[in-house]
């Protein structure tokens, strides 16, 4: 999550200086995972007015009993690195 905040931020950087972006009327919208990294960015960036959270938040074992899949950095140890 950590790499995907990071990721994140360095892009709102880029656009807050973009001469076509209001800076003042930047947002966000995630699905699943990115949903989840929607709900992060949005506590810890002020710079991002609005955002859109899609299917975020369900646990992991919710997610096994249902079938549906996990992130891979979630299971695999070491695989961010």
């Amino acid at each position: 999550m950590r790499k995907f905040l990071s990721d994140a931020s360095v892009g709102l950087s880029l656009l807050t200086h973009h001469p076509l972006v209001n800076p003042g009327c930047i947002g966000t919208v995630g699905h699943s995972y990115g949903g989840t990294t929607v709900l992060f960015q949005m506590a810890m960036e002020q710079r991002i007015k609005f955002a859109v959270s899609s299917e975020a938040l369900a646990s992991n074992t919710y997610k096994r009993e249902h079938d549906v899949g996990l992130e891979m950095a979630l299971i695999m140890p070491e695989f961010a690195t």
